[in-house]
Order: structure tokens, then sequence, then C-alpha cells
């Protein structure tokens, strides 16, 4: 009878136990781009510039890439009048570029970034590394805060907006 029940006993610990680590890792899966980057206060325009572009299922739904985000500080360092045009849903051509010359394809850490000199963005355009004192840099804007993870994508902060050279003029 003692058997039975330490044996019954053992069944029930096991199932809770397999149970708890199960929603640990359900709780602890890494949500999309999207979904990450919302949750971060240092990427709201990048996410209204995103919504305005009407590109969100879009980032939510490929993958896996890398994502050079621009944050606040970088939309807001643009003259005001240039950052609402790029803004303009009448532009949303140009925003889309903007914002796809911020991806490239394949999930790199910045440790693996380092070890390529020039890449080419999702936009089409290429993109050029670099680094000194121990800053890594995409076409001269610093990456402030690297190695965001999510599940379809790593984000990598950035101090610069970064417009192609074909749209820099029609802003």
């Amino acid at each position: 009878m003692r058997i039975q029940a330490l044996s019954s006993f053992l069944v029930i610990a096991l199932i809770v136990l397999a149970s708890s680590v199960s929603a640990q890792e359900y709780m602890e899966e890494e949500t999309d781009f999207i979904a990450t980057a919302a949750k971060d206060p240092q990427f709201t325009i990048f996410i209204e510039a995103i919504k305005s572009a009407g590109i969100t299922r879009t980032l939510r739904d490929i993958g896996p890439f890398t994502v050079f985000a621009p944050t606040n500080e970088a939309f807001n360092s643009l003259p005001e009048e240039k950052l609402n045009r790029l803004l303009n849903k009448d532009n949303r051509e140009y925003l889309v570029q903007v914002i796809t010359y911020h991806l490239i394809k394949g999930k790199h850490k910045a440790s693996e970034l380092g070890d390529k000199a020039d890449l080419r963005s999702v936009e089409g355009a290429p993109l050029k590394l670099s680094s000194s004192d121990g800053v890594l840099r995409v076409n001269g804007a610093n990456i402030t805060q690297a190695d965001i993870s999510a599940s379809n994508a790593v984000i990598h902060a950035i101090d610069t907006l970064l417009i192609p050279k074909d749209v820099k003029g029609k802003l």
C-alpha cells in the first residue's frame, strides 16, 4: 500500500514538475521582432514608422534577419521638417525603403558582424561596417545596444537613422 501511494505521489510530482518547466519555457519564449521592439521605449518612433509604412505584418512573418534599429534619439536628430516628410503617409514608398535599409538577411550577433566589412540591406543598397575604440558602426551609426534577441531577428540599437542615397534627395 505504501509503495503504491509513494508511486502515485512520484507520478504526480513528475507531472507537476514537467508542466512547470513547460510553462516556464513558454513564458521565456522569444517574441518576434515587432513585439520585442515595441516593448522597448527607445524604439517607439521606429515602431510607429513601421506601422505607418504598413509593413508590420510582413516584418512579423519574415526572417530571420538582423535589424539596425534607430532609437527615438536617432529619429529626433533629423530636422523636424525632414522627419515629418519621411513619416508622411504620402511618402510611404520612401519610408519602406528607409526601414528595409535597416535590415539584413540572417541573424547576426555583433561579434559576428565584425568579420563582415560590407553587407547588402534588404532594401538592396550596401551597408558598410566599421569598428574603432571597441564600438561597432554601420554606415557611421554607432551600435549603442547590441544583440537584443527576438524569435525572427537580432536587433542592434543605433544612434543615427540610415537613409539610402536615392531617398536622401527626395525628403
